[in-house]
């Protein structure tokens, strides 16, 4: 789903929208979200942890940040939940993702890193959404670099009363609340990204950085 918002969203026009587009979905079972990508759900234990940031750095265009939407909206398919994208830049291609996955997307499309966090911010608090993807890549870093660190922390608050997996997607690390840290470095060749989806995703190996929430669960 296409919705384009104002610069600055109120509270009232994203709930509208989403009574109209969605209904309330059953809770998610405890553990973590299977993306099916085996290069993250096998070192994380079963998927990105809920209820916590995880960081998508992904460093070199055509790395496999799109790839890695695709299949959160594939898991969100074969769950039957719904994927939240905050677009900052408008950036994201559909006619890679296909009619079908789509029909299991909000697309919020923004004009800046400001917008596409006020507008996250509130879908963050709508446990509608198994997962809500902040796509941050194509944002300039003098911009990354403005947002506090308490911009995060308040993330983390409230994706905590949630059983949602929220993913944030730049091109260098800024989420200093992440329990997880991921990178993609290596841009795919143009024979890999010609073969079936799911050998791609067999190919998505991305580079544990960090990894906080099992040693928190621990504690």
């Amino acid at each position: 789903m296409l919705q384009s918002l104002p610069e600055k969203p109120t509270v009232g026009q994203l709930r509208e929208l989403l009574q109209q587009r969605f209904t309330r979905s059953q809770p998610a079972a405890p553990g973590g979200w299977a993306t099916g990508i085996p290069g993250i759900d096998g070192p994380l234990g079963g998927g990105l942890p809920r209820a916590a940031i995880s960081e998508v750095v992904e460093t070199r265009a055509g790395a496999g940040g799109q790839l890695l939407l695709i299949a959160l909206l594939e898991a969100a398919r074969q769950g039957h939940r719904f994927v939240a994208l905050v677009d900052a830049l408008d950036s994201f291609d559909p006619q890679s993702a296909g009619r079908t996955l789509l029909r299991h997307l909000l697309w919020v499309r923004s004009t800046g890193v400001d917008p596409a966090l006020r507008a996250a911010d509130l879908l963050a608090r709508d446990n509608n959404m198994a997962v809500l993807v902040i796509d941050l890549r194509e944002a300039p870093v003098r911009d990354l670099r403005r947002i506090q660190p308490t911009v995060w922390f308040r993330f983390q608050r409230v994706v905590e009363m949630t059983e949602m997996v929220l993913v944030v997607m730049t091109s260098q690390p800024i989420v200093s609340s992440a329990r997880v840290r991921l990178e993609l470095d290596a841009p795919f060749s143009l024979a890999a990204l010609e073969q079936p989806r799911r050998e791609a995703l067999t190919d998505l190996n991305p580079r544990l950085l960090g990894r906080r929430f099992q040693e928190e669960a621990a504690g």
